[in-house]
């Protein structure tokens, strides 16, 4: 498992899915898989939860074949409620259909993925559940702009704040 995430942002982030006290069977989604970093950890935070993970497995991080070594590496390590899927945010989010209770946004950090991620994925976040995400300094201000034109001066967020100057945070209203 390669980690592209701190120790103490794996700690906060576990930190806010425990703090969320998300209900049995509630939906965890991850836009950006990787290899595990993060999704380990938010699986065993919330462990009566699903956490449907979400990436292309088509870029210099990760490839296709990580597909499947993530596939396995879930099964060594008994961890049961994560869904890996294969695809864009944007293509699965456009299809996929129910309500969401968390949603963890560090994939492609682009503006318009950014923005695209939390246009599709926010608007299917419950009330008063967390919208979260990686990397808000850096990356030319990409992540930062799209995360302060969408949730920080959004109407549809409350409590917005950053920790670490890395993981942005906010409840829908």
């Amino acid at each position: 498992m390669k980690k592209y995430t701190q120790d103490k942002d794996i700690e906060f982030l576990v930190g806010l899915v425990i703090e969320a006290k998300l209900p049995d069977d509630s939906i965890i989604v991850e836009i950006g898989t990787a290899s595990l970093g993060t999704t380990v950890h938010i699986a065993k935070a919330a462990p009566n939860s699903s956490v449907v993970t979400i990436d292309t497995y088509n870029s210099p991080k990760v490839r296709a074949k990580d597909f499947e070594v993530n596939f396995k590496l879930l099964q060594k390590l008994e961890i049961y409620n994560v869904r890996l899927i294969q695809s864009t945010s944007e293509a699965f989010g456009n299809k996929y259909k129910g309500a969401i209770d968390f949603l963890w946004i560090d994939g492609y950090h682009a503006y318009e993925f950014v923005k695209k991620d939390i246009e599709i994925w926010g608007s299917k976040l419950k009330t008063g559940c967390i919208i979260c995400g990686h990397d808000y300094t850096g990356h030319d201000g990409n992540v930062t702009r799209a995360v302060d034109e969408l949730v920080r001066d959004s109407d549809d967020y409350e409590d917005f704040n950053v920790y670490n100057n890395l993981i942005w945070y906010a409840k829908r209203k």
